[in-house]
Order: C-alpha cells, then sequence, then structure tokens
C-alpha cells in the first residue's frame, strides 16, 4: 500500500482498478491503518498540480480511497 499525491481530474481515480500509468508522486508506504500518519513532500513538489491523496496498492493496481486536499 502507498501514499500517492494525484492530480484530481485523473481519469484513472474514478475507477477502482487502475488500467495503465497516472500522474503521481509517492510519499511512501502507508504506515499503518489507525491514528495520525507524516509523509514528507519532495522539495519539488508543486501542489498547484497535486489536489489529492492517494492509497494505491501497487500488487493489485487498486485505489483504497482518495482525498482532496484543501488550503488553509
Amino acid at each position: 500500500m502507498h501514499v500517492l499525491l494525484v492530480r484530481t481530474e485523473n481519469q484513472a481515480l474514478d475507477q477502482k482498478i487502475v488500467k495503465g500509468d497516472f500522474d503521481n508522486v509517492e510519499l511512501g508506504t502507508l504506515q499503518g491503518n489507525q491514528g495520525d500518519q507524516n509523509y514528507d513532500l519532495p522539495g519539488s513538489v508543486d501542489l498547484n498540480k497535486y489536489q489529492a491523496v492517494a492509497i494505491y496498492c501497487e500488487r493489485f493496481h487498486a485505489i483504497f480511497g482518495v482525498a482532496r486536499l484543501e488550503k488553509f
């Protein structure tokens, strides 16, 4: 399970199974399924380009959830 920054307009995220590659930035493997977690962002990431975080299973090419990022 991986944590990815993704583009919200990416059509692949509307499906449960992702066919092919999609534009993303890997933040690391999922640290757990309960409680708070922190992931370091690469300094070169443009958060205007990536508006959501996805939980992705690489082995099965499956999206387990997507959450939009909000500015505050």
